[in-house]
């Protein structure tokens, strides 16, 4: 929940985790992951057992604590449903929800090209991953973010 204390000790730090985001809460605290080590997720599951609800959620934890410049978001809801509609208003979303086989083969090869510049910067900037490159921002060694 936005404000609660168990999220506001997560807040993102500069180069000691670039995004981190709560999957799960237990009584010894919440799980965390640095999701520049793991910069996709996949939520499967049954019919009616919160994949969406968990995704919504941690889009809009992302969303609260990223600015624009930090986080960029690419949906895709092939099955129709509406689940993602309040993200295409989002200032951080990359174009509207893809819910067709066609929008989502443009925007993952627009994703692809991305991809391709940021390697190419992560070359040049003789760094091996997205973390040394923040840093490297964030330190006054780069003079832009991407």
């Amino acid at each position: 929940m936005p404000g609660s204390p168990a999220l506001a000790r997560t807040r993102s730090k500069p180069c000691s985790g670039i995004v981190e985001v709560i999957w799960a809460a237990k009584k010894a605290g919440p799980i965390r992951t640095d999701l520049t080590k793991l910069p996709h997720v996949l939520s499967g599951g049954h019919t009616n057992t919160g994949k969406s609800v968990f995704v919504g959620q941690a889009i809009t934890w992302l969303a609260l604590h990223n600015s624009r410049d930090r986080l960029r978001l690419v949906t895709v809801d092939l099955k129709g449903g509406v689940e993602f509609n309040l993200f295409d208003r989002l200032p951080h979303g990359i174009g509207r929800t893809a819910r067709d086989l066609e929008t989502c083969i443009l925007l993952l090869k627009g994703q692809e090209e991305e991809l391709e510049r940021r390697q190419e910067l992560l070359d040049r900037a003789g760094v091996e991953d997205v973390h040394a490159r923040t840093c490297a921002f964030l330190t006054g060694h780069s003079r832009t973010w991407w």
